[in-house]
C-alpha cells in the first residue's frame, strides 16, 4: 500500500532535542536482539491498529519494582510501539505506519516519531512539531485519518498519567500469552529485566462480576492515563463505580451513569459520540461501545 507520509513527535516533560536520535530506525534498533516483546492486559484502542510493543535495556540494568505503582527506569532503558494496519491490498500482513520510541537518558524520558516508507523498507524520524495526518484505507475499506501527535498532544497522555510509562507495569504486564506458560510479569522478573522478587499477589482488574471487570479494565487502558489521581474525576477501577454512578460530572454536571439508562448517561454519551478519548482516536470502537451499552443498560448496580 503507497501511502504519503510526514512526521510529527510526542516529547516527554522536558523536551529534548530530537537530534540525539538516528535518522533512520534501522539505525536506533540495530538487529533488536536485545528487544523483549509484550501486550498489556488492557490495552488502548488506536483505530483498531495492529501494535507492536518492546522494552529494551539498552545500558544493562534492571528496571526498579520496590515502589510497586512507580517503577524506576535505569537510563538506557527503551520502549518502541509500532502502529500498523491491514489493509485491503494487505488483508493479513499488517502494514506499518508509524514507530513511537520513549527513551530514558540523563535521568529524563525523551521521545521521537519515525514514519515508515511506503515499501517497509525502514523508517524516518520526523518532526516533532506539528500533528500530521496519514490516509490509510482498512481491510474493511473504511478510510482513515490516522493522526500522529504533536509534542504537545503526547504529552497530554504520557504528562497526565501518574508515572511517564504507561502500559509496561505491574497490573498490565499479569497476563499470560498465547503460547507461554507464564505470565509476563512472571518472566521478565525471571530474566533479570525487573528487579527484586515478584509480588505474591500481583494487582489486578477485578470487579465484582465479570462485565463490570471487563468495563473497569476497558476503562484502565483507556481512560485512566488522562482520569487518574492527577485529576478531577479518578476513573481508576478501585473509584471508578463510587465516582461515576448516580454522580454528577466535574465539568458539565451531568450524571455520568443512570442505571439502566445509557442515553442519560454522560459517560457513555462522549464515549459513543467520539468526544472521549480525547486523542488518537479517529475510527470509534464499536464492540466497546456495544459493550458499555449492554453494561449499562443490563446491570444492577447493586439495585
Amino acid at each position: 500500500m503507497a501511502l504519503a507520509l510526514l512526521a510529527a513527535c510526542g516529547e516527554s516533560t522536558t523536551p529534548t532535542d530530537q537530534d540525539t536520535l538516528p535518522q533512520l530506525l534501522s539505525q536506533l534498533v540495530g538487529d533488536g536482539a536485545g528487544e523483549q516483546y509484550y501486550e498489556p492486559r488492557w490495552q488502548l484502542w488506536t483505530n483498531g491498529t495492529v501494535k507492536r510493543r518492546t522494552v529494551e535495556l539498552v545500558d544493562g540494568g534492571e528496571i526498579g519494582t520496590a515502589d510497586r505503582t512507580s517503577w524506576s527506569f535505569p537510563d538506557g532503558t527503551r520502549f518502541l510501539k509500532t502502529f500498523s494496519y491491514l489493509t485491503q491490498s494487505s488483508p493479513t500482513t499488517p502494514v506499518p505506519v508509524e514507530t513511537r520510541v520513549i527513551r530514558r537518558r540523563n535521568g529524563e524520558w525523551e521521545t521521537g516519531v519515525y514514519i515508515w516508507r511506503a515499501d517497509g523498507s525502514d523508517a524516518e524520524l520526523g518532526a516533532a512539531t506539528s500533528e500530521v495526518v496519514v490516509s490509510v484505507v482498512d481491510k474493511d475499506g473504511r478510510g482513515i485519518g490516522h493522526r500522529v501527535p504533536s509534542r504537545g498532544q503526547c504529552q497530554v497522555c504520557h504528562g497526565n498519567n501518574t508515572t511517564f510509562i504507561i502500559g509496561f507495569t505491574e497490573l498490565q504486564l499479569n497476563s499470560t500469552l498465547a503460547g507461554e506458560a507464564g505470565s509476563q510479569l512472571a518472566k521478565f522478573y525471571q530474566n533479570g529485566t525487573l528487579g527484586g522478587a515478584l509480588p505474591g499477589t500481583p494487582a489486578i482488574v477485578q470487579g465484582p462480576d465479570a462485565p463490570t471487570t471487563d468495563i473497569l479494565g476497558y476503562v484502565q487502558g483507556n481512560c485512566v492515563h488522562c482520569h487518574n489521581t492527577r485529576s478531577s474525576l479518578d476513573l481508576s477501577p478501585a473509584t471508578f463505580l463510587a465516582k461515576t454512578v448516580n454522580q454528577p460530572g466535574p465539568f458539565t454536571g451531568k450524571t455520568l451513569i443512570v442505571p439502566q439508562d445509557p442515553d442519560n448517561s454522560e459517560v457513555f454519551v462522549r464515549f459513543s459520540t467520539g468526544q472521549m478519548p480525547a486523542l488518537g482516536v479517529q475510527l470509534g470502537d464499536s464492540a466497546a461501545r456495544a459493550m458499555v451499552r449492554a453494561w449499562i443498560t443490563t446491570h444492577d448496580f447493586g439495585n
